[in-house]
């Protein structure tokens, strides 16, 4: 696969004590609980974000980059201190 594409992603929800249901105001369908943080692209130890579109469909972020790296994500798109997605 060598031609990139706009990729889509499934945020990732995380549950917080002090969450709730304010992330529907922007048109997200979060999960039952106190949703507290919607993490829209992760590439994180303790959360990635799955591409919901084309070719890459189903594979985290963190896959992305190990298989694309700087190919699809340029020189700034991957972390020269750990290798993960710098955002």
């Amino acid at each position: 696969m060598s031609t990139p594409y706009p990729l889509q992603f499934q945020p990732e929800f995380k549950e917080r004590v002090w969450g709730g249901r304010a992330l529907e105001q922007f048109g997200l369908t979060p999960p039952e609980g106190h949703i507290g943080e919607g993490w829209m692209i992760a590439d994180h130890p303790n959360g990635t974000t799955k591409v919901l579109n084309g070719a890459l469909a189903g594979k985290g972020l963190d896959e992305v980059r190990e298989q694309l790296g700087t190919e699809w994500l340029g020189t700034k798109g991957v972390s020269e201190k750990g290798g993960r997605f710098p955002f």
